[in-house]
C-alpha cells in the first residue's frame, strides 16, 4: 500500500545558490512541470546526509504530482510512497529537501528556461534502499533533455526555522526505530516457533512412515511364508513329497529368507508337485509358537470348522484328521488330553 503527501513546501523566493529566484521564476516552473508532467515524471528520492552531496540515478522513493505556488513559496504534493518513507516524513526524520532545477534545457525544439528534474529528501542518514523496479520506471518516464544545466538547492521542508520543541533528538528517533521494529521482531520469533514445529512434524511423519513400512513389510513377508508352507504342507499331504525332502525343498527356495520368500512363484510350485492352481489356503498349519496346547481340543475343533470354511468340505471327520496330520504335536496334547495315547 502506497501513500500521498500533500502541501509540502519545497522552495521559495530569494537567493540560492548565489542564484536570485522571483516570482515569476517560481511561476515559470510550475507551468513548465504542467506542461511536460505526462512526459517527464518528478521522482521523489534520498539524498545523503550533510556531509555529502546528492547523486543522481537513484531509485525513486516517490513521485512528484503536483506542484504550485502560495505567495513566494513553491509547495508540492508526493505520491505513491512506501509506507515507511512515509511515516519517517511524519515523524520529522527528514525536515529538509532539496530541489534540483534543469536550466535553459531544450525538449523537441522547445526551450525550457526552468524544470523541475527531481526532490531529495535530506535529515537522517540515507537508508538501505534497492529498487530496481523503481529505477527502471524512473529512467523509462524522465524526459531526454538538450543543453542547458543542472543546480541543486537545499532548503528547509516547512519552515525557514526548526522549531526546538518539535526536533526529535537521538533518543526519540531510536525510540521511534524500535517501536517500528518491534512488531516485526514479534513476527518473526512466531515465524521462528512456526517452522521449529513444521520441522518436528516432519521428523514425525518421516519416523510414522518407516514405521509403517516396515510393518508392511513385515506383513507381507508374513503372508508369504504362510502361503508357501501351506502350498507344501498340501504336497506332503498328497505325497507327492516326503517329508525328508521337504526341508532341503525348502531352503532352496529360501523360505527362511525375507527378500527371496516373497518372489517365490506358488503357481510354480504347484505346478512342480502336481496340486490344482486353484489350491485355496487350507489353515491348517500352525507355526510352533502358535500352538496352545492348554486346550488342544478347542483348538483342534476351531482349526477344523474352519479348514471347512476355507475348503469348502463337508466332511467333518476328514477335515479333522487332516488338521491334526498337518499339526502332530497339537494332536498328541488332544490325545492326552482324552485319556488316549499320543505319539
Amino acid at each position: 500500500m502506497t501513500h500521498e503527501l500533500k502541501n509540502r513546501e519545497i522552495f521559495k523566493v530569494g537567493v540560492w545558490n548565489d542564484m536570485e529566484f522571483s516570482e515569476a521564476d517560481l511561476d515559470d516552473i510550475v507551468a513548465n512541470f504542467d506542461k511536460l508532467k505526462d512526459a517527464h515524471r518528478v521522482p521523489l528520492k534520498f539524498g545523503h546526509n550533510e556531509d555529502q552531496e546528492i547523486t543522481d540515478g537513484q531509485p525513486a522513493i516517490g513521485w512528484v504530482s503536483r506542484i504550485f505556488k502560495q505567495g513566494e513559496k513553491l509547495f508540492a504534493d508526493f505520491s505513491d510512497m512506501p509506507r515507511t518513507v512515509f511515516e519517517a516524513i511524519k515523524n520529522k526524520l527528514y525536515r529538509t529537501v532539496s530541489i534540483e532545477l534543469l536550466f535553459n534545457v531544450d525538449n523537441d525544439g522547445t526551450k525550457f528556461n526552468h524544470v523541475l528534474d527531481a526532490v531529495a529528501l535530506l535529515g537522517a542518514d540515507k537508508p538501505a534502499v534497492s529498487s530496481l523496479a523503481d529505477l527502471d520506471a524512473l529512467l523509462a518516464t524522465r524526459t531526454r533533455f538538450t543543453g542547458g544545466h543542472r543546480v541543486m538547492f537545499r532548503t528547509i521542508a516547512g519552515t525557514t526555522k526548526i522549531d526546538k520543541e518539535n526536533d526529535l533528538d537521538k533518543k526519540e528517533i531510536q525510540d521511534f526505530v524500535n517501536a517500528a521494529l518491534e512488531p516485526l521482531k514479534e513476527t518473526n520469533a512466531q515465524l521462528t516457533k512456526d517452522l521449529a514445529k513444521a520441522n518436528e512434524q516432519v521428523i514425525q511423519f518421516t519416523s510414522d512412515k518407516a514405521d509403517a513400512d516396515k510393518k508392511a513389510k513385515e506383513q507381507k513377508v508374513k503372508l508369504a511364508r504362510k502361503a508357501v508352507t501351506e502350498v507344501l504342507d498340501a504336497a506332503v499331504t498328497s505325497k507327492s513329497l516326503t517329508p525328508a525332502n521337504r526341508e532341503n525343498y525348502e531352503k532352496q527356495i529360501g523360505i527362511d529368507d525375507d527378500e527371496r520368500v516373497v518372489k517365490i512363484d506358488l503357481d510354480a510350485v504347484k505346478v512342480m508337485f502336481q496340486l490344482p492352481k486353484d489350491l485355496k489356503p487350507t489353515g491348517l498349519h500352525l507355526k510352533p509358537e502358535d500352538i496352545d496346547v492348554s486346550d488342544p481340543t478347542d483348538k483342534l475343533m476351531k482349526l477344523t470348522r474352519k479348514n471347512m470354511a476355507d475348503t469348502g468340505g463337508t466332511d467333518f471327520h476328514k477335515s479333522f484328521m487332516a488338521v491334526a496330520q498337518a499339526n502332530p504335536e497339537l494332536h498328541v496334547a488332544y490325545l492326552n488330553a482324552n485319556g488316549e495315547v499320543g505319539h
